[in-house]
């Protein structure tokens, strides 16, 4: 119960942007292919990513078409939203 309320207040501190992190990164890959369930976690994670508090800005939109290639291997890069640490771009070949 304590651990729970602790993750409560931690994810309220968060912005929608990093909610959508951390869905993407922690519970969306526990889902099953062809359940519902994962159509619905991805749809909510694309909402929040383009939510009024965590919505893209120009440059955000023409970052995220634009993916930088990886400097040690030459593959693309996606831009990784920080929740403890700020944004970054991470290796699609390292994950």
């Amino acid at each position: 119960m304590l651990a729970s309320s602790v993750l409560d207040r931690r994810l309220g501190a968060l912005n929608d942007r990093q909610i959508g992190q951390l869905m993407s990164e922690e519970v969306a890959p526990d889902l099953l292919v062809f359940q519902p369930e994962l159509t619905i976690c991805c749809q909510a994670t694309q909402r929040l990513f383009r939510s009024e508090k965590g919505s893209f800005s120009e440059d955000d939109l023409a970052s995220q078409q634009q993916h930088p290639p990886c400097p040690k291997c030459g593959n693309e890069m996606l831009l990784r939203y920080g929740v403890d640490e700020p944004d970054f771009y991470e290796c699609m070949s390292l994950r």
